[in-house]
């Protein structure tokens, strides 16, 4: 894949893993990963960073300006990154700040055009996030270009961990279960680091209590994952999904063999 969308995100990866700072402050998650590292056939094309150093969930003056300060050194990074992708311009764009949680939604415009000034027409869906734990990373390369990603074990319980977060959230997301099927059925990650990393994730949110496995198989669970499942064909269509109850049940098998209360 050569088109100019893809060589924005390359440049982009390329511009703040090969910062000194940023490369070692933050790791790439999402699809991205998932796809390139992981080998899962779900793409997704948008940039999602988290810091490595976990921050709490309110939002504050500092936590702000890390962030504004991301954008700030990202987009000075970028403009030196953009001609090696042979694009006459990248740049952060159109930046706000969540009102929820500290996290910065953005976009990476990107032009080929030498006379056009930003912000560019085509871009990037970007985020950075500080207040989502990441317990384990390392280093690994997409399409050449050296990237930090969390471990396949971290994913998991990061997913896990959603899976418990949904059930009490109005908008349940597409594509968490199949995530999760794909990473446990292809590799089988280690459960005792996927238990521990579990409780260290759930620990500083205060509506999850110490996860057990018996939780996972609250009918509100299922229901939820199942809602959010059901979006997966109109998401992802490239996807060949297995029907959300086998899916789901290898999910709960694995989970039942995790190293939780009952």
């Amino acid at each position: 894949m050569n088109t100019t969308a893809y060589r924005a995100r390359l440049a982009t990866l390329d511009a703040l893993f090969g910062h000194a700072e940023l490369g070692s402050r933050y790791v790439l998650k999402g699809g991205l990963p998932l796809h390139h590292v992981y080998g899962s056939p779900r793409r997704s094309d948008d940039l999602d960073f988290n810091s490595v150093e976990w921050h709490p969930n309110e939002i504050t003056e500092g936590r702000e300006h890390q962030l504004v300060a991301f954008a700030h050194t990202l987009s000075e990074a970028l403009s030196e990154a953009a001609s090696r992708y042979d694009l006459a311009g990248l740049v952060v764009q159109n930046k706000r700040l969540s009102d929820v949680l500290p996290t910065l939604l953005a976009e990476v415009g990107y032009t080929e055009d030498r006379a056009a000034e930003p912000p560019f027409e085509e871009s990037v869906e970007m985020q950075a996030t500080l207040s989502e734990v990441v317990c384990a990373w390392q280093e690994a390369r997409l399409d050449g270009v050296r990237v930090v990603v969390p471990t396949r074990e971290d994913i998991v319980a990061d997913k896990l961990k959603v899976l418990l977060q949904q059930a009490t959230r109005p908008n349940p997301r597409a594509t968490d279960v199949w995530d999760l099927w794909h990473l446990i059925t292809s590799t089988t990650p280690e459960a005792e680091t996927v238990a521990r990393f579990l409780k260290q994730k759930c620990a500083v949110w205060a509506d999850l209590r110490p996860p057990t496995r018996s939780a996972f198989h609250v009918p509100t669970v299922r229901e939820r994952a199942a809602e959010g499942y059901a979006k997966l064909p109109e998401a992802h269509p490239e996807l060949d999904a297995p029907p959300f109850g086998e899916a789901f049940g290898a999910v709960l098998r694995f989970v039942d063999t995790l190293p939780l209360d009952p």
